[in-house]
């Protein structure tokens, strides 16, 4: 209440009607029970991706000192801030492993389910080398649309990517803005829901399973190109270097591109078409995609004893879910090949052979035996033709002694 030079206006927030003497409220209005805050839906308010994307709490506090930096003056070290950078993984996954159900004879319950989110592969990982990572974790649903069964039908994990918040939610009608961060890697692991969906509504689709995989191979290397052309153009520390007002000005061992890594589904699910998609990508040009080959990570015996997988009873069909084990061999397979993209010293992380990435499973006893092979060839190559230990020559190639001049021809 105000008084206005004593005409007493009353002041209401929102919109109302007067009825029969009564003041009622406009529901969908400010201050009606069911009113959305249009501030608070706003794509630019960093506050809606919380409720989609996980991780993104951190970062956003680690944001601060970046946006309220000053301007840089000439005694400050321009490298050492262009590396100042704390780095971001990225993980797209229909089965996360923060997604745990209560095993059936968990007593705790409480405390596994504080537990859950910090014992998935995807946090595990980030947490191994002290970097910030979101999760796009939206269990049961496919990489398709129109996926029969899938969660959040008709909508596709594609189109919750470039949203702000899960399908039929009112976070969902406002596009994610992909200027809260940028990550140095990305990790997608899909194919469970939609191979699901292929096998038991096959009836229902009317089509082969060749046609459904087909399908599914068109839309995920859609995503993968839809992401770099409009999600994220550039690398991060290209942007980096940009607002630091230092464009170019960036390591020569920068990637070109945001690396993606395509795993196999962790239980082999629409396995080839998975490697189709990466193999379609890279003959399009794209040499920053790459595809993981999971098998023999878990123990994918589907028994009650195995230490790696349970399955979760509590949802139908019934799924087989990663256990802490589980998760923590997912975690650490993964991280020989993110290493060099997060870990802070880069010449530290295992080089790995090109052939990786090409269907073949990473041997280490077999690759240092490799390694072995190859420093013998070299040196007996180097003793054929530049002599032995006594210095003697060989193949023809004439050792001089001293004084006898040079050789002709």
């Amino acid at each position: 209440m105000t008084d206005d030079n004593g005409r007493g206006i009353l002041e209401l927030e929102g919109l109302w009607l007067s009825k029969g003497g009564q003041l009622l409220r406009v529901q969908g209005s400010l201050l009606a029970e069911e009113y959305e805050d249009e501030d608070e839906l706003s794509a630019e308010n960093d506050q809606i991706g919380r409720k989609h994307r996980s991780g993104l709490k951190e970062i956003l506090k680690g944001s601060s000192r970046e946006a309220n930096k000053e301007a840089i003056t000439e005694e400050e070290d321009v490298p050492k801030l262009l590396r100042d950078r704390k780095k971001i993984l990225e993980v797209i996954t229909d089965v996360p492993g923060s997604f745990r159900a209560h095993h059936e004879h968990d007593r705790n319950v409480g405390a596994d389910a504080l537990l859950a989110g910090v014992m998935g592969w995807e946090y595990l990982l980030g947490e191994m080398f002290g970097s910030d990572h979101v999760g796009i974790g939206m269990d049961g649903m496919c990489m398709t649309q129109d996926c029969i069964g899938g969660v959040g039908f008709p909508a596709g994990l594609g189109d919750v990517f470039f949203r702000s918040g899960p399908y039929q939610s009112p976070y969902f009608d406002h596009p994610w803005m992909f200027d809260v961060y940028i990550p140095d890697v990305m990790v997608f692991n899909v194919g469970n829901s939609d191979h699901t969906s292929f096998t038991l509504h096959s009836a229902t689709y009317n089509k082969t399973l060749f046609d459904l995989s087909a399908r599914f191979e068109e839309t995920y290397v859609s995503l993968i190109k839809a992401i770099r052309t409009l999600a994220y153009p550039k690398h991060p520390t290209v942007v980096h270097s940009e607002r630091l007002g230092y464009p170019g000005l960036i390591s020569s061992s920068t990637p070109a591109a945001i690396p993606i890594f395509i795993m196999r589904p962790l239980l082999g699910q629409l396995e080839h078409a998975t490697q189709n998609v990466v193999n379609q990508l890279r003959a399009d040009g794209d040499k920053a995609v790459f595809w993981l080959d999971t098998s023999g990570w878990l123990d994918t015996t589907e028994s009650a004893s195995n230490p790696d997988l349970y399955l979760d009873e509590h949802v139908k069909p019934p799924k087989w879910r990663l256990t802490d084990q589980g998760n923590q061999r997912v975690a650490i397979f993964l991280h020989m090949h993110v290493c060099r993209y997060l870990a802070r010293e880069e010449e530290k992380c295992a080089f790995l052979p090109h052939e990786v990435y090409q269907g073949k499973v990473f041997n280490p006893v077999q690759a240092k035996f490799d390694k072995y092979l190859e420093d013998e060839k070299e040196r007996k190559l180097v003793n054929l033709f530049w002599g032995d230990e006594e210095g003697q020559g060989r193949v023809g190639i004439p050792v001089l002694e001293e004084g006898q001049g040079s050789v002709d021809g």
